[in-house]
Parts: C-alpha cells; structure tokens; sequence
C-alpha cells in the first residue's frame, strides 16, 4: 500500500471515530457517558500524526459533528461536548513539552472548567435562567422524590421514619453547600480517565511518544499538602462561610489523593505480579464500597511522608 493511501485510509478512520464520540452524546441520552472521553481522540491524533495531520482530522470530524446534531440530535448537547474538547489539546502540549501529567492535569482542570463556567455563563444568558440555582432546584426536587418514593414503599416504624425523614432534610441542607465541590470532582475525574486512558493509548501505538511513564509511578507534589493542613484547620474555625470553602476543597483534595492511593495500589499489584483477572476484582472490590475509596484517600496522603514506591528515592540516586 502506497503512502498516501495509507494516510487518506488513516485520516478517514480518525474523522469517523472522533465524529462517532463527539457527536453521540447529542444523539441519544444512552451515550451521555461519551461527553468524558472527548478529549480523547484530540489527544490522540494531534500526538501520534502531529498538528499538521491531526489537526483537519478534529476540525472535520467537528463540523460533521455539528451537522448531524443540528439535523437529527440536540445542538445545546453538541456544545456542551465541545467544552470538553481543549483538554484533549491541553494534554497533546503538555507532553509535546514533556511536562509531568501531574502538571497536565491541574492544566486541563483549570481548562475545562473555565469552558464549563462560560458556558453556563452563555446558556444562562440565551434561557434566561440562573443555571447553578437550576441545577441545585433539580438536586432538591430529587431528593424529595426519593424520600417519598422510600417513604411510601418501605414498611417502616414511625420513629425510624422520621430519622429518615430528618436524614433527607439535613441532606437537602448541605447538598447545595458542597455542590461546587461535587463539580470539581466530576471535573478532576474526567481529566484523571483522559490521562491514564489517553497515556495509555499512546504507550500502545509507539512508547517513545510519551514521557509520562506508568500511572503507578504518577504523584501529586509533596507541597499539596500543606493545602490539605490549610483545609482541616478551615473546617475546624468557626466561620461558617470558611467551613463551607473547606469541604469543596476537602472533597477536591479527596479525589486527587484517592487518585494517589490508587497509584500506590497499582503498584503494588505489578510489584507482586498478581494476574490480570485478580487485579480487576480487587479494584472493583475497593471502588464499589466507600470504606475502600476512603481507604485509597488516606494512602495517597500518608504516600507523602512514607514514598510507599521509593519514587523520591529513586529520583535522589538518579540525581546523584
């Protein structure tokens, strides 16, 4: 096969598949979950075929996009996709300039959400409503639907059903309060499954394109915690505004040590040679239960102090 086939045959494969994941959301509701995995292609293509090639791949397979959505799916969900998109170009850089996925990533978070705020901003402006108060609206009248629908369905004493009751109302109370700690969460996650799985993608294709290692030898900066310190004694103070700030940044920090801990398991398990099918079921065992996500969280924090994966050792003898 002559050259230039090959790459008309490859440039087509990359706009039908970066076509499929942008423009499936807007589709169909069962495809949602695709919104997470957008940067992915853009990642992808502008890493392996460089800028020159991968570059026309994402703008063509944008406009097809565009155009299938606007005759036969929703426009808004198109766009809310497309939000998503420059984290996929955040990543490409970042490698290209061999930065740290640690680095890549605080980068892409600061990205998508800064895209997910003007375009809250831009919905809000063409509803003419509130979208945030929206959003917490919808939290509350689905918390009410779920106590009545437990209420009614469950054969209950009376106390018991007003603890629950008492449980749900304290739950309708602090919901709002962490609500941007919540986002943050989704943000960081959708950031941290484009960097392992995007990373991954690109060891499989050719490993000299990526600097970024295995995930298990990825670590948060040791100074991180003092922002962790700064948050426990905020949520100690009495200042009800402080306290509120703490937990959206408790619940951030959170999910990034998790992410940690769950590094330090990985390597673990590689360092142990356990099989493919076991290291699945043990993950699936921590991730399923919050105790086991608890768990990892408190790791990835004591990994600071303890270098369960002699990293900072490994990197003062490669220095020395």
């Amino acid at each position: 096969m002559d050259r230039g086939r090959q790459i008309r045959i490859q440039n087509i494969a990359g706009i039908v598949v970066t076509t499929l994941i942008i423009a499936a959301p807007a589709l169909s509701g069962q495809f949602t979950w695709l919104h997470s995995l957008a940067p992915l292609p853009v990642f992808y293509y502008l890493t392996v075929l460089g800028k020159q090639q991968g570059g026309p791949i994402i703008i063509t397979s944008m406009i097809i996009a565009g155009a299938i959505s606007l005759l036969f799916g929703s426009l808004q969900i198109l766009l809310f996709t497309f939000t998503f998109l420059p984290v996929g170009y955040i990543m490409y850089k970042a490698l290209a300039q061999n930065e740290k996925p640690v680095i890549a990533g605080m980068k892409a978070l600061l990205v998508l959400l800064i895209f997910w705020v003007l375009f809250g901003l831009v919905l809000a402006i063409v509803l003419q409503k509130n979208i945030y108060q929206e959003f917490i609206l919808a939290l509350d009248q689905n918390i009410e639907a779920s106590y009545k629908l437990y209420a009614e369905s469950a054969e209950i004493p009376e106390t018991t059903r007003e603890e629950i009751k008492f449980a749900f109302e304290q739950l309708k109370i602090i919901l709002p309060k962490i609500f941007p700690g919540l986002l943050l969460i989704s943000i960081c996650s959708t950031v941290w499954l484009n960097l392992l799985l995007g990373n991954l993608l690109i060891n499989k294709k050719n490993p000299q394109l990526s600097s970024w290692g295995n995930y298990r030898e990825w670590s948060l900066p040791d100074s991180l915690v003092w922002v962790a310190i700064f948050t426990a004694a905020g949520l100690l103070l009495p200042f009800a505004s402080l306290n509120i700030i703490a937990m959206n940044t408790a619940l951030l920090l959170s999910a990034l040590y998790f992410f940690q801990g769950l590094a330090v398991l990985a390597n673990y398990l590689s360092k142990w040679s356990i099989p493919l099918g076991f290291k699945i079921l043990i993950y699936l065992l921590i991730l399923i239960q919050i105790y086991g996500i608890i768990l990892l969280a408190i790791i990835g924090i004591i990994d600071v102090w303890s270098d369960f994966r002699k990293i900072r050792m490994n990197n003062t003898k490669n220095i020395s």
